[in-house]
């Protein structure tokens, strides 16, 4: 059984593989790729520095924060706001949970989450909105009322 400790990216990492065949101190087929594999996760899970404008709940009761280029390839869409939190309230309601991925808001895509607040306080309170989600392989439209009942 292989047993690695490295330090990537800040984080101590622990590569573990099983090594028949091989004796100590050889090389091992595809090790670099493991290492690649460790920095990418290392990469992924590191927290990431906010805007203040990301920090606050807004008027639908949601944290958003921008897809990273990478959130981006993965999920296959060219804009977007991931759901990091949320209070109870309309959007919850809803159904919209931490996870979605925010697409749209009234058919209008949103790519920062400045745009995104700037659409939502020019909606007036008791007007529906809709936004188009992503959870998952799944798309599909989430209305609310802002400042209302679902």
């Amino acid at each position: 059984m292989l047993r690695e400790s490295m330090q990537i990216s800040g984080k101590q990492v622990e590569v573990r593989g099983v090594t028949q065949g091989f004796d100590e101190g050889v090389d091992i087929p595809h090790a670099g790729a493991l290492v690649e594999l460790a920095e990418a996760v290392a990469a992924r899970d590191a927290p990431r520095e906010r805007k203040p404008a990301e920090l606050a709940a807004n008027r639908l009761g949601i944290v958003v924060s921008e897809l990273s280029a990478e959130q981006k390839k993965q999920l296959e869409v060219d804009n977007g706001l991931l759901v990091e939190d949320m209070v109870p309230g309309i959007a919850s309601r809803a159904g919209l949970r931490p996870g979605d991925v925010i697409l749209s808001i009234n058919n209008q895509d949103v790519t920062t989450v400045e745009q995104f607040n700037q659409l939502l306080n020019k909606i007036p309170k008791g007007r529906n909105i809709a936004l188009l989600v992503r959870r998952g392989d799944t798309t599909t439209f989430i209305t609310m009322k802002v400042n209302g009942e679902k």
